[in-house]
């Protein structure tokens, strides 16, 4: 069973989708696209002839070109997430004056009135403040250029210069209010170093600090994304290729503010030229939408499964017995021999219903939910005919009664180096992609080759054949928390006997560690780029909050914001490249931790 979920869980992790239109191969979509080596890139997104994903950046630039063997994963806008996006366009203005709805706030008390124009050539924002005071417990006090905000949003910019980088502390921000002791979240730019920041106050208690930093040089762009409570800190130096600097939760009503926040120390109005300001309403994630890392298992269409994880939808079955079966899928007409063959599914099935399919039995599923074990004698008049212990020699009607036959286990040498999906629902697992004209030449680990117009691909990811589960190494380490007498590490379970399942999505391979713990890898340098999720498993009480840690070679590379059980999983795909160690972490955020278990889903190393 454990490789047959390892197998399902490759085929929908690390995904991305396009869309082309299959008259015109010149055809972009704003999207991003992750390599990997941890890299990520943001812009309009095709596909070109030669097989490889085109990024262009926003801002304009020398286009990125990356082969498909360097993708984890990307994600394509599509029509309903472009119409759903509302990007404010440059507007021209008189007197410099700010275009609507932007408007400039003084936030606090100042020793100079703050001081905000627009300049229409080159569409840049000047901002300037004296002798406040941002980035600290204390009541705030600077310029503030924002909007009011309501649900999910995207706010990014490009600061071009500073006045006086020692004084000046420049950034974007989300914050409940203009009141001087609002909580916030944001993203500065102080004396080089890019700083994600959080402050909140309850009651008499404030809560102020640093949760990630990196350093640059300017011009460097900066990103803010809200989506429910979770914030999201990115930042680039060419407007495409973005790194992050972490997520933190921070519920707001609406009402909040959003835009570019600008702090002077000095007795001097003193700011920065930031161009490039956009804010972006997102539309609310489904299932569809949401990153790979977290996304949902998908139910199979009708169709085809073949031993190597392929699944030919809407894939017709002329005729079969019990040594081969024939089928018809596009313009492949073609025999295969049974023992090629996993299943036929007979109508779309939900996760659940496959994650049932028994493993090492063949039968018939049937669509009350049970299962007749039996060997498959062949297909006759549409009937299924299969010799069962129980029932002897009987027919199956898949119009009536059987919703799919179960022939053989899914291959697991089957390790593919790409995951193709298509319009129409179907997967094809690749040891090889090349691109031929307006085709996609697929070539299946046991099927041989099939083709595909190009245009029909909506997702493409790296395959196990690229990835290497951290559950299958042996850490080097396992440092137990204070408590003593609870299990440290559990693999492959959460060593409470709970399943392993995050917000309603169960994966079969995880590693759980306990608040205060700690494991250690001994990595070698062999891999590229990890990826994971991580939460608390459903079960436990929501009572003590806990964070997920990496350490790489000591050095803190990833820190979540706090979770319970209620909270939606964190993804993340970091560079490991050259590392040595590679150490995972769960902390408590209570003064009095509870050994409350957290969960690294899918922890896999792509080499």
């Amino acid at each position: 069973m454990a490789t047959r979920s390892w197998m399902r869980c490759a085929l929908l992790s690390a995904s991305f989708c396009f869309i082309l239109h299959p008259s015109s191969f010149s055809l972009s979509l704003a999207g991003t696209v992750r390599t990997l080596d941890g890299k990520t890139y943001d812009g309009d997104v095709r596909l070109d002839t030669g097989g490889q994903i085109v990024i262009t950046p926003p801002e304009g630039g020398t286009p990125k070109k990356i082969d498909l063997d360097e993708v984890l994963h990307a994600t394509f806008g599509n029509e309903a997430t472009q119409a759903a996006a509302k990007i404010a366009p440059a507007i021209r203005t008189e007197n410099n004056q700010l275009p609507a709805p932007w408007s400039a706030t003084d936030v606090g008390a100042l020793s100079e009135k703050g001081y905000a124009k627009y300049t229409n050539e080159g569409q840049v924002f000047s901002v300037k403040s004296a002798g406040g005071n941002i980035g600290a417990a204390d009541d705030d006090a600077f310029c503030f250029v924002a909007q009011p905000v309501t649900g999910d949003l995207e706010l990014s910019a490009r600061t071009t210069t500073i006045g006086d980088a020692k004084q000046v502390t420049q950034g974007l921000m989300i914050r409940a209010s203009a009141d001087p002791g609002a909580n916030y979240i944001a993203i500065f730019y102080v004396a080089g170093d890019l700083r994600f920041f959080k402050r909140t106050r309850t009651g008499q208690a404030t809560d102020a600090g640093t949760i990630g930093a990196a350093r640059s040089p300017l011009p460097v762009s900066m990103r803010l994304t809200r989506r429910g409570d979770t914030i999201t800190a990115a930042w680039s130096r060419d407007g495409a290729t973005w790194q992050p600097l972490g997520s933190e939760m921070l519920p707001m009503r609406p009402g909040a503010l959003a835009g570019i926040a600008c702090c002077g120390r000095g007795k001097q109005l003193l700011g920065a030229h930031v161009t490039n300001l956009r804010l972006t309403a997102i539309a609310p994630v489904t299932t569809a939408d949401a990153a790979p890392a977290s996304a949902a298992p998908q139910p199979t269409k009708e169709g085809l499964t073949l031993r190597s994880g392929t699944h030919l939808a809407a894939a017709q079955i002329d005729k079969a017995n019990d040594a081969s079966l024939h089928f018809t899928k596009g313009d492949r007409n073609d025999t295969l021999s049974l023992a090629a063959v996993a299943r036929i599914i007979y109508r779309e099935l939900p996760p659940e219903t496959v994650a049932k399919i028994p493993e090492q039995r063949a039968g018939v599923l049937l669509k009350e939910g049970d299962f007749v074990e039996g060997a498959f004698k062949g297909l006759q008049q549409g009937r299924i005919h299969l010799s069962s212990v129980l029932f002897g020699l009987a027919k199956f009607d898949p119009r009536e009664k059987a919703i799919a036959l179960i022939l053989n286990d899914l291959d697991p040498a089957a390790r593919p180096k790409l995951i193709l999906r298509t319009r129409d629902g179907s997967t094809y697992v690749a040891k090889a992609v090349a691109p031929e004209k307006d085709k996609l030449i697929v070539e299946d680990p046991i099927a041989g080759q099939f083709t595909i117009n190009r245009w029909e691909v909506t997702e493409i990811s790296a395959g196990a054949g690229r990835l290497e589960s951290l559950t299958t190494l042996k850490p080097e380490k396992v440092d137990p928390p204070p408590q003593g007498d609870i299990p440290t590490l559990s693999i492959n379970s959460t060593g409470l006997g709970l399943p392993m399942n995050l917000a309603g999505a169960p994966c079969q391979h995880g590693l759980t560690l306990t608040a205060g713990g700690a494991a250690t890898w001994n990595l070698a340098g062999r891999y590229r780029t990890f990826t994971f999720k991580c939460g608390v498993p459903q079960g436990i009480l929501p009572t003590a909050p806990i964070r997920f840690i990496v350490l790489a070679d000591g050095k803190e590379l990833y820190k979540s914001r706090p979770q319970t059980s209620l909270d939606d999983p964190c993804s993340s795909s970091l560079s490991v490249k050259v590392i040595t160690t590679l150490t995972l972490k769960v902390e408590s955020t209570t003064p009095n931790p509870l050994p409350t278990p957290g969960l690294w889903a899918d922890p896999a190393l792509v080499k």
